[in-house]
């Protein structure tokens, strides 16, 4: 199965049309690595059935009982490696999907809609799959107000302060994550009064750029401002509610543009399967990809180098096996005449 995952990681670097390919025979299509490995055909067998809980377990109603266990296994990993610092926030990444069984999606394009709560440099800290509204939720609440509560249940009550866009933000949140000592800010709606405050803290904004821009807050003043500069170097005054916004957001997008260097993603009809590929191959190498910068500040390595050096590990026999044979297959070969072979051409010479 190591073998079979590193694969995987592999061909998220070797892109080739058709997954036969890089078994070719073709001169077009010369890969020794895969065929040293394992041969096609155990290779689509072992994609084809891979799979990661038992039908029999499903529990009626649950649409993600196919990648539940698992799923909370890495995610329970995720936690006990790293805690976060002061600011989080939440955001939701696409999975690209196109497969028969069917999965809520946005409306642009067919994808899975996952929910992700991320911290610093894009470390992704916990992950919701999203498959509609749970009926054993709050249903006086909206969806976006109980899935946020959710992710980052284990993280209240310790003054961090989270960023979030409009889709997710409202007031009625504001206030319970307030009771839980946590921070909010982030975009609001239309029609914000500008810089009030409300007796338990809850601050809402409006500021005019080229746009109205509204913002709700839990942890700012209205009157607070900092002195900016664009590329031109022309200083520019924002209120700090927002520069902090524009900072905090960015570790779901850092995480997106992380994993999506030469993804491992491929065609194919099973969602979970693509879900769990996209798990491995993009959520947890950025994580351990951030883990193993934090522990080795003297040796940083970049996400693409990072990449090929799990996957050297994971293939190091094989890749030393393909390499070898590189290596004679180019080397130059000398004729040499045999000991026995002279002494047998003089003897039959002389009589």
């Amino acid at each position: 199965m190591k073998q079979f995952i590193g694969l995987l990681g592999w061909m998220g670097i070797v892109k080739v049309p058709e997954l036969s390919n890089y078994w070719s025979k073709s001169k077009l299509f010369s890969f020794d690595l895969p065929k040293n490995v394992m041969s096609r055909n155990r290779f689509e067998l072992l994609l084809r059935f891979w799979h990661f809980a038992n039908n029999g377990e499903a529990i009626p109603g649950n649409r993600t009982h196919k990648l539940d266990k698992i799923f909370q296994k890495f995610i329970a990993n995720f936690k006990s490696a790293y805690t976060p610092g002061e600011k989080i926030c939440i955001d939701e990444t696409m999975v690209p999907f196109r497969g028969r069984e069917y999965i809520p999606t946005k409306g642009h394009g067919n994808s899975i809609k996952r929910y992700k709560l991320c911290t610093e440099k894009g470390y992704t800290w916990n992950v919701s799959i999203y498959v509609g509204r749970d009926l054993t939720e709050d249903l006086t609440q909206t969806a976006s107000h109980n899935v946020t509560l959710k992710l980052i249940e284990d993280l209240l009550g310790e003054e961090r302060t989270l960023y979030m866009n409009n889709f997710y933000t409202s007031v009625p949140l504001a206030y319970d994550l307030l009771k839980q000592k946590t921070h909010l800010d982030a975009k609001l709606v239309k029609g914000a009064i500008i810089a009030k405050e409300s007796p338990e803290g809850v601050t809402v904004l409006k500021w005019r750029d080229k746009r109205d821009v509204q913002i709700l807050s839990t942890c700012h003043l209205g009157t607070e401002t900092v002195v900016t500069r664009n590329k031109q170097k022309t200083e520019k005054i924002k209120p700090k509610c927002i520069v902090d916004y524009d900072s905090g957001k960015s570790p779901v997008d850092d995480s997106d543009q992380l994993a999506s260097h030469s993804t491992a993603l491929r065609r194919g009809n099973k969602w979970y399967r693509k879900l769990m590929i996209e798990l491995i191959w993009s959520t947890t190498l950025v994580n351990a990809h951030f883990l193993y910068n934090l522990n080795s500040v003297n040796n940083a390595m970049n996400i693409t180098s990072f990449r090929q050096n799990v996957i050297c590990s994971l293939l190091e026999d094989y890749v030393v096996k393909s390499s070898a044979r590189r290596h004679s297959a180019n080397a130059v070969h000398h004729l040499v005449t045999h000991e026995q072979k002279k002494e047998l051409d003089v003897l039959a010479a002389t009589t």
